[in-house]
């Protein structure tokens, strides 16, 4: 229940309030949190009841009603119990949606509507739709990563290591198209904080480390890693949906692409 009081002015009814700019129930409703206010003559003041906690002197009321409801609504988050499942249901559904509508065309109701669950308990997983799509982006790596990754360390020639990246990549992504194309629009955006991209590419280090090994041994051309990186990264896409179509005729469009990127790779006085 808000209570919006005036001294000595008396209380005033919610169309009342709405007409002044004192819209506190759009936001109590939203992030479940009770709050009174009382104006004075040097500013608002506020209290949410269930915390106690006063908010800032303000001369403007949107700027102390931010504020306020905003310190409560995190305090109020930190606080409940959280559900493995229903962040991973947040998740594949935002995946889901990301892939159809866009990334940043795809507003949170959406979401929280293909997830089942009230857009105030998105929030309470996600404080903002910045911080799930850095979320999203950080599993999706971290996925990608357990699933090349895969035999990785079992194999000694520096070729076999790379294909064995390479086709556990493909296998991947015909079988997560979803994922490959949310990720695709997450990679190019200025969205993701520098701290994801360094969490997302901590798991591909081995790789790294690889490419640097091999262009040292003079097994692989003196090309910046990046380059070979985002080279690796457009071919498997490519030979992904050749794959995913399935008209091949027998053609083994994985071994083809992989064959490819390794031929263009090599230095030039050399002989597979």
């Amino acid at each position: 229940m808000i209570a919006i009081i005036f001294p000595s002015k008396g209380a005033l009814s919610s169309p009342e309030a709405a007409k002044q700019g004192l819209n506190y129930a759009f936001y109590a409703r939203n992030w479940h949190v009770p709050a009174s206010f009382e104006l004075m003559a040097d500013g608002l003041h506020g209290c949410c009841p269930g915390c106690g906690m006063l908010g800032q002197q303000r001369k403007s009321q949107d700027s102390l009603r931010y504020n306020h409801l905003l310190s409560c609504y995190r305090s109020d988050i930190m606080a409940r119990p959280k559900s493995e499942d229903k962040r991973n249901a947040i998740i594949n559904a935002a995946i889901q949606e990301f892939a159809i509508r866009g990334v940043w065309a795809t507003p949170t109701s959406v979401i929280s509507k293909s997830a089942g669950i009230a857009e105030g308990t998105l929030f309470t997983y996600f404080p903002t739709k910045k911080n799930l799509i850095n979320v999203i982006y950080c599993d999706l790596k971290n996925e990608i990563a357990e699933i090349t990754l895969d035999g990785f360390s079992q194999l000694d020639d520096p070729r076999e290591k790379f294909f064995c990246l390479w086709n556990n990549y493909v296998r991947w992504g015909v079988i997560n198209p979803l994922k490959i194309k949310v990720m695709g629009q997450l990679r190019l955006s200025e969205q993701i904080t520098q701290e994801s991209r360094a969490a997302g590419m901590a798991p591909f280090s081995v790789l790294i480390d690889l490419m640097q090994k091999c262009i040292q041994d003079k097994i692989l051309r003196d090309l910046p890693v990046n380059f070979i990186g985002m080279m690796m990264g457009a071919l498997t896409e490519t030979t992904i949906e050749f794959v995913a179509r399935n008209e091949g005729g027998g053609i083994d469009y994985s071994a083809a692409g992989f064959d490819t990127l390794w031929r263009g790779l090599l230095p030039s006085d050399s002989e597979e």
